[in-house]
């Protein structure tokens, strides 16, 4: 459970940083080509960071629900 809202926290505070970084630095841009690369590569740095927000969330809930388990299989003959 803390694990799910650490996760939700942290990729709300990757957008929000994201989408304000890039307000200020393409504000006295004009070129409508360099707009588009930059904002075509800040929505890509978003979406990797938060896939690996992701992985490293669920890397530690795997590790904490690692459990050994014994497994008994009988047989019989139906001879």
């Amino acid at each position: 459970m803390l694990f799910e809202r650490f996760q939700n926290c942290a990729s709300n505070v990757l957008f929000i940083c994201c989408e304000t970084s890039f307000s200020i630095v393409t504000r006295p841009l004009t070129s409508r080509w360099l707009l588009f690369l930059l904002g075509t590569l800040m929505w890509q740095l978003q979406h990797a960071l938060d896939g690996l927000i992701l992985v490293v969330v669920e890397w530690r809930n795997r590790q904490k629900q690692t459990k050994n388990v014994n497994v008994v299989v009988a047989a019989w003959s139906t001879k």
